[in-house]
């Protein structure tokens, strides 16, 4: 729709920059439905009087009357630099649309008398060969849509996948990490028993050869009492 626009409005700019081919109807303004009286051309390139302008900004929001184009940066710029009135198509439309212009001025309209239009009959066969050439552009812009949809459900899907994969390879990575963790935590578990059992053993022999000096001394105490006892 935007591309539509901007050919529209590129089209009416070329127009407006060749002035000697405009006809009276291609400067009528769209309010007053008569000859456009000092032009105000804004940036849409839509055409209004000074006076109809005036008025339709007083009344409504600052956008072209037509296509609500905003356009209150442009006014205020144009209004500052005194250049709101377009003064090449004015100068032209008083040069060419004289007659025009008097009769407005006068209080009387300017009927523009439009030409009938052409009958126009389509040539054997013409409309089966449109229908056919849209029906064939309506097949291809659903094969395009379809192809499209089928693309982005296989990239969906491989992403899918690689993030699966990828999940699956940090929790091997994280299950490798808690065993190794669990075997030094076992090796030093292990380490400390038999540190303990070592220090048990040398309590117990500590304690057996303590009684065995002592059982040692008894008996020699008492084979000397005996002795002495003797004497």
């Amino acid at each position: 729709m935007a591309a539509k626009s901007k050919k529209r409005l590129s089209k009416i700019e070329n127009k407006l920059l060749k002035l000697d081919k405009l006809e009276l109807q291609d400067v009528f303004c769209s309010i007053c439905h008569s000859i456009l009286i000092e032009p105000v051309t804004l940036p849409c390139f839509h055409d209004f009087c000074l006076g109809c302008f005036n008025g339709s900004i007083e009344n409504n929001a600052l956008c072209c009357p037509l296509c609500r184009l905003r356009i209150g940066s442009w006014l205020r710029n144009a209004t500052k630099q005194k250049n709101l009135v377009n003064i090449e198509l004015w100068n032209f439309i008083k040069l060419k649309f004289s007659h025009e212009i008097d009769t407005k001025v006068k209080g009387e309209d300017n009927i523009i008398l439009e030409e009938p239009p052409l009958p126009r009959l389509s040539a054997p066969g013409e409309i089966r060969l449109e229908y056919e050439a849209e029906l064939k552009r309506l097949r291809d812009e659903r094969l395009q849509l379809e192809h499209k949809h089928i693309k982005e459900t296989e990239s969906l899907i491989h992403k899918i996948q690689e993030e699966e994969e990828e999940a699956h390879k940090k929790y091997l990575e994280a299950l490798k990490k808690d065993e190794i963790l669990a075997l030094q935590i076992q090796n030093e578990h292990n380490k400390t028993s038999i540190a303990q059992s070592k220090k048990k053993n040398n309590l117990k022999n500590t304690s057996v050869n303590s009684k065995f000096k002592n059982t040692k001394i008894e008996r020699f105490l008492d084979k000397t009492f005996t002795a002495e006892l003797k004497k």
